[in-house]
């Protein structure tokens, strides 16, 4: 199942390994560091991304517990983020600190899966592609859980795909799945496919991987079943966030949104009595925005269709979704006002950016999908990506919504830039060779 891509007796073999793998951390720990550095030294670090995490972070250091920023209990957004704010003290320089060595450590995890799976250096090129992402530094350093959860994902997958597929190590990556479900409710729609790529890949009788299937759902309930109690005994409902899962079922399905996607989303779209009453509690309102975007759904099947084939090519486009940041609806909520368009230079690096990775990303899948010491991983990745891609489909998309699987596309993206400069050299070489001989005397 695994390539073998070093001799593990060979001293010299080994030591420029721990050479490779110093230098990958330390340059994913440095570009993470250095990027961060001065909002750190500005003293806004903390005002990146989502302040609501800060203002529950907040709530929790001063034994108010999981409470909103009026001090209210509230589940919209699932806890370890805010947990992880709190451990850390809301210090800045610790938050960055604690952000740059789980990306270092992330970029170490996708060197060994392309290690092992494709070959060495398609593991350091895939790695140091995540390292010099300029879209992924800028959204991993910030007040969100995208650092976070790529990094449990990514363990996650570590434990499942290269150790041996023993009961203990199927509890480990089922206690890392709960984990990144406690980061992201989003991986709830990712626990079947893994269940099943578990059922397929492990070896062993039906009973032996029965076992492993159950010890690991095993681990990933012992994560969140205290969360969904703590929710019953505040909220009065176990629900496994309030809203915000159910609110971008919503989103994506709408009378509005087919007039601006992919140009707005709703949540940067400011319509007049739209939406549940605020009066309304989180899990009533959790309840109107699931009945109101089934509704639609079931109202309107093949605009649904529509909507979802079209979000799906959308998730490997190369332009940033939304393509405008904020626009507002007028009062007859056909007419958008105040357009606040992506800046040039941001539009032109995501582009430049990812074109390559993409170009790459199809050709080394292909190439990868040929070799059997590859299988697992390209099995693994098109389940992963199907699932990421059909939720994202039947909701909202945007761009960042990807980025969890995105070291994935990176190792085959190293795998198709790798096998293209062979080609390259091959196709050169031979030519070289066949000037020479034709200008012999």
């Amino acid at each position: 199942m695994v390539r073998k891509s070093l001799n593990p007796f060979h001293k010299g073999s080994r030591l420029k390994r721990k050479h490779l793998l110093l230098v990958l951390f330390l340059l994913a720990f440095l570009s993470r560091f250095c990027f961060g550095l001065p909002f750190v030294l500005q003293g806004t670090l903390l005002e990146r991304g989502n302040i609501h995490f800060v203002h529950i972070a907040e709530n929790l250091l001063a034994g108010d517990g999981y409470t909103r920023a009026e001090g209210t209990p509230t589940a919209i957004y699932t806890p370890l983020f805010p947990l992880f704010l709190a451990l850390l003290a809301l210090k800045p320089w610790l938050v960055l600190l604690a952000q740059s060595i789980l990306s270092a450590c992330t970029a170490l995890l996708v060197f060994k899966l392309g290690e092992c799976f494709l070959d060495r250096r398609a593991g350091a090129v895939a790695a140091l592609i995540y390292t010099f992402n300029l879209y992924l530094i800028s959204s991993e350093v910030a007040m969100n859980d995208t650092n976070l959860y790529i990094f449990l994902l990514i363990a996650c997958s570590y434990f499942l795909l290269i150790r041996a597929p023993s009961l203990r190590h199927c509890l480990e990556s089922g206690l890392l799945l709960g984990l990144a479900f406690l980061a992201r409710s989003m991986t709830l729609a990712l626990v079947p496919g893994i269940l099943l790529w578990v059922w397929l890949y492990t070896r062993g009788n039906r009973k032996e991987r029965l076992s492993r299937v159950g010890v690991l759902l095993a681990g990933f309930c012992l994560c969140w079943l205290p969360w969904v109690v703590r929710n019953k005994i505040t909220l009065g409902s176990p629900v496994l966030t309030s809203t915000w899962a159910n609110v971008n079922l919503w989103k994506g399905n709408n009378e509005y949104t087919d007039l601006f996607y992919p140009d707005f989303f709703y949540d940067s779209l400011e319509v007049p009595g739209l939406g549940p009453s605020e009066e309304l509690s989180e899990v009533e309102q959790e309840a109107w925005y699931r009945a109101e975007g089934l509704r639609f759904i079931r109202a309107h099947p093949g605009l649904t269709a529509r909507r979802t084939l079209g979000k799906v090519f959308l998730f490997f486009h190369v332009r940033l979704i939304p393509y405008h940041k904020e626009g507002y609806l007028e009062p007859d909520s056909r007419t958008i006002r105040d357009i606040t368009a992506r800046p040039w230079a941001e539009n032109f690096v995501y582009t430049a950016l990812y074109i390559p990775i993409m170009l790459g990303l199809f050709w080394g899948f292909y190439r990868a999908w040929r070799e059997q010491t590859a299988r697992p991983l390209t099995v693994f990745t098109l389940i992963l990506t199907g699932l990421f891609c059909l939720l994202c489909a039947l909701t909202t998309y945007m761009t960042r919504y990807r980025l969890p699987v995105e070291p994935f596309f990176y190792l085959f993206t190293a795998r198709g830039w790798l096998d293209g400069l062979a080609r390259f050299r091959r196709t050169h070489s031979r030519q070289a060779h066949d000037v020479s001989y034709y200008c012999e005397p």
